[in-house]
């Protein structure tokens, strides 16, 4: 049985901010993008990838059932607040440590999701951090 929002569990949805990390445009973005829209509602959804991504999504975007569809370049993501730019951060990480850990994309993600809070200008109160890398 399907689970129908009452009231105020609609309203929460429709008051909260989607932030989406995106790697690059892909098979399914476009559902992804069109399912939180259909189901949640969002007030917006915040897509932080690259200006190259940004590019894309904005031809593609428009022919799609999404709307309140808001982009961040992620290369000047962590610029205000703390002056760092992905290039920065991306120097930190050691590349001599090889296949024992994570991937520079999978730490960027989780950095976006964290740092969503103070980065993004009036960011609703609620936000959900989506996993879409």
């Amino acid at each position: 049985m399907e689970h129908i929002p009452d009231r105020g569990q609609f309203r929460q949805q429709s008051e909260t901010d989607f932030v989406i990390p995106l790697k690059q445009v892909g098979l399914i973005t476009r559902a992804v993008l069109e399912g939180v829209y259909a189901r949640y509602s969002p007030r917006r959804i915040i897509v932080v990838t690259s200006r190259r991504e940004i590019r894309i999504l904005m031809k593609l975007a428009p022919t799609w059932s999404v709307n309140r569809l808001e982009y961040v370049a992620e290369e000047d993501f962590f610029l205000p607040n703390f002056n760092l730019t992905m290039s920065d951060i991306l120097s930190e990480y050691d590349m001599s440590r090889g296949p024992q850990q994570r991937e520079p994309g999978w730490w960027i993600q989780q950095l976006i999701k964290l740092g969503a809070g103070t980065q993004i200008p009036c960011l609703s109160n609620v936000y959900a951090g989506n996993l879409f890398y």
